[in-house]
């Protein structure tokens, strides 16, 4: 979670090969860790140069914050899924850029304002 990350973990040559990312209970582990160190569990706004990525599932984690702006140059994702976390603010309008996006789930979190018109352009969003 948050801006940490772990070397070797993932590359910037692995930027555009990563097809798909899912993860499950990731803030629940890092609850000590939270708690101890007064460390937040952020969605990080480098997703947002995972060029190749079509599927991201981060549902049901406890992620916290908003969500980046960042995920919106993702222009190959079809399918995002963070519902059932405790994101809060508004939904970013970059979103509206995912041109190939077919599922968005964004449901049980703390989300507030409008959704974004963009999203009404979608072509392939069911």
């Amino acid at each position: 979670c948050g801006e940490k990350s772990t070397p070797g973990i993932l590359s910037s040559a692995d930027e555009t090969f990563v097809k798909s990312i899912s993860l499950r209970g990731v803030c629940e582990h890092a609850a000590a860790i939270q708690r101890k160190e007064h460390w937040t569990c952020d969605l990080p706004p480098s997703l947002g140069k995972l060029s190749g990525l079509e599927y991201l599932y981060l549902n049901g984690n406890g992620f916290q914050g908003t969500i980046p702006t960042q995920i919106g140059n993702i222009n190959t994702l079809k399918a995002l899924y963070l519902n059932s976390n405790e994101l809060w603010g508004e939904i970013p309008g970059s979103l509206g850029k995912l041109s190939a996006l077919e599922k968005l789930h964004l449901n049980a979190n703390k989300l507030s304002g409008e959704i974004p018109p963009s999203l009404g352009n979608l072509p392939h969003l069911l």
